[in-house]
C-alpha cells in the first residue's frame, strides 16, 4: 500500500515528504479498498435496516430514538458519499483524479459528518447517564423538543468550528490534488489545526468514557441499596403482622412474594442486558475511534510524525464503526428487538 492511499479516517492529512510518482490511471487493488467497500455494503444493509425498524416503530418515539434516528441518518450519507470515494482514492493512490469539488465533498464527509458521528455517540452516552443516575429530572426536562433543540445545536456550533477549518483549508491552503491526493493540509493551518481537532473529536470522545464510570457507580449505589432495603422492610413487616395476628407465611403470602420475586428477577435481568449493551455501545465507540484520534494527535503536536502501517490500520478500525452501530442499537432497545423478531418469515 503507497503511503499516499486516503482512509475514511477522521482526518486526511498530508504526510511529509510525499512524492507522487508518474503512474498511469490503473487501479491497485489491494486490501485497503476492498475492506471499505465490504464494510460500505455491510454497514448501509445494517444502517438501512435498522433505520426502517425505527421508523416502522415511529409512534413511539422518544429522545432516544431522535439521537438513534440522527445517527443512523448520518451513517448511510457517510456510506453512500465518503465510502466511494474512499475506495476510488484507494485504487488510485498516486493523486486525485475526480476534481476539487469531490474532494471538498469527501473532505467535508471525513471532517463535519465524522464528527457529528462522535458528538451524537457523546450525546446518547451523556443522556443515558442522566437517565440513570436522576431518572426524574431526565423524563421531566428531555423532550422530544429538547432532542431536536439539542440535535441542532450540535450540528450549527460543528459547522462553525470544522466548517470554518475546511473553508479556510478549501480557498488558501489545499495542495494541488493531481500530486498530492485530497488531503487536509494540516500544517498549514497551525495552531488552530490542533484546537480544531480536540474540540471536534478528543472532547466528545471524552463525554463517551466519563460517561461510562459514572453509570457504572450509579449501578453499583442502587445494588448496595437494595441489598439492605428488603431486609428492613421484612423486619418491619414482620413487626406488624405480628401486631395483627396475620400469618406471615400463608399461602397466599408466599404467592405474592413469589409473584414479586418474578417481576423483580424479570426487571433485574432487562436492567442486566441494558448495562450489557451500554458496556459495548461504549466499547465500541473506544476501540473504533481511539485509536484514528491518538494517531492524529501525534501527527499534530509531533513534527514530521507519520507511520504508514498505522494510518491504515487506525482508518481500517474506525470504519469498522457504521458497521456495528446498528446492531448494537436494535439489542439496546427491546420494542426494536420485538419488531425485528416479528419480521422474520415464520416456517
Amino acid at each position: 500500500m503507497n503511503s499516499n492511499s486516503s482512509a475514511p479516517s477522521i482526518r486526511n492529512f498530508t504526510p511529509a515528504n510525499q512524492t507522487s510518482p508518474p503512474e498511469e490511471l490503473r487501479p491497485t487493488w489491494s486490501l485497503t479498498p476492498v475492506f471499505f467497500l465490504c464494510i460500505g455494503i455491510l454497514g448501509l444493509i445494517f444502517n438501512a435496516g435498522a433505520l426502517f425498524l425505527f421508523i416502522k416503530k415511529r409512534q413511539s418515539n422518544t429522545p432516544f430514538d431522535i439521537y438513534v434516528i440522527n445517527l443512523l441518518g448520518v451513517n448511510i450519507i457517510c456510506l453512500l458519499m465518503q465510502y466511494p470515494l474512499s475506495v476510488i482514492s484507494n485504487l488510485y493512490p498516486y493523486g486525485w483524479h475526480l476534481g476539487g469539488p469531490a474532494c471538498t465533498l469527501y473532505l467535508y464527509c471525513l471532517g463535519i459528518l465524522n464528527s457529528g458521528i462522535i458528538h451524537i455517540h457523546a450525546l446518547i452516552s451523556i443522556s443515558r447517564a442522566w437517565a440513570i443516575v436522576h431518572p426524574m429530572s431526565f423524563r421531566t426536562a428531555h423532550t422530544n423538543r429538547t432532542t431536536l433543540t439539542i440535535c441542532g445545536v450540535m450540528w450549527i456550533y460543528i459547522h462553525a468550528v470544522e466548517g470554518s477549518y475546511l473553508l479556510i483549508d478549501t480557498l488558501h491552503y489545499r495542495l494541488d490534488v493531481r500530486s498530492y491526493g485530497c488531503r487536509f493540509n494540516h500544517n498549514a493551518h497551525g495552531a488552530w489545526a490542533n484546537v480544531a481537532d480536540v474540540a471536534m473529536f478528543i472532547v466528545p470522545l471524552c463525554g463517551v468514557v466519563l460517561s461510562f464510570p459514572v453509570v457504572m457507580a450509579s449501578k453499583a449505589h442502587r445494588a448496595r441499596k437494595r441489598r439492605t432495603a428488603p431486609q428492613r422492610v421484612n423486619d418491619r413487616s414482620a413487626v406488624a403482622n405480628q401486631g395483627h395476628g396475620i400469618p406471615t407465611e400463608s399461602t397466599g403470602g408466599c404467592r405474592r412474594l413469589q409473584t414479586r420475586k418474578v417481576i423483580g428477577n424479570d426487571t433485574q435481568r432487562k436492567a442486566s442486558n441494558k448495562y450489557l449493551v451500554f458496556t459495548a455501545m461504549t466499547a465500541s465507540v473506544i476501540v473504533c475511534s481511539a485509536p484514528d484520534l491518538i494517531y492524529y494527535l501525534l501527527v499534530g503536536f509531533i513534527p514530521k510524525f507519520w507511520n504508514h502501517t498505522f494510518y491504515q490500520v487506525a482508518g481500517l478500525v474506525y470504519s469498522c464503526e457504521t458497521a456495528v452501530d446498528p446492531i448494537l442499537f436494535v439489542l439496546a432497545l427491546d420494542k426494536l428487538w420485538k419488531t425485528s423478531v416479528q419480521q422474520r418469515p415464520r416456517p
